[in-house]
């Protein structure tokens, strides 16, 4: 999952959703816990948007409105491979941190995402193959 939120329709019934991630995303938008019918996808990353129309149920500017966003591409890399790269992403982000909370919270995220990494490595590994 990219994110989830709160939103609210315009006066015309639509909601237009931002994608500010950097892979497309497939966004649904729910009205009292249940997915309204229509739903964006392959949102372009990167500041790609997209309306949406909702059901009329009554004023839409009173009306709330969540969404979920939920990665929308095809899948380039092995998980290991990009859990990989995320670590390092964070790890550079870190080093042009100031010391803080901040900073050791990006630390922290790159210790699990590579821990994450080595976990999957050892997944996929022949000796946890199933007896035969």
């Amino acid at each position: 999952m990219l994110g989830t939120g709160i939103c609210a329709a315009d006066s015309n019934w639509t909601i237009t959703v931002k994608n500010t991630s950097k892979v497309p995303a497939d966004v649904t938008i729910f009205s009292e816990s249940k997915a309204v019918k229509n739903k964006a996808t392959a949102v372009k990353p990167d500041g790609g948007t997209a309306t949406i129309a909702i059901p009329a149920t009554g004023p839409a500017y009173k009306s709330k409105y969540s969404w979920k966003a939920e990665y929308g591409g095809k899948v380039s890399a092995p998980l290991d491979q990009r859990l990989e790269e995320q670590a390092k992403t964070l790890r550079k982000e870190a080093k042009g941190t100031p010391p803080g909370v901040e900073r050791n919270k990006l630390i922290r995220r790159a210790r699990q995402a590579e821990t994450a990494a080595h976990i999957q490595e050892w997944l996929k590994s022949p000796g946890l193959q199933a007896p035969r």
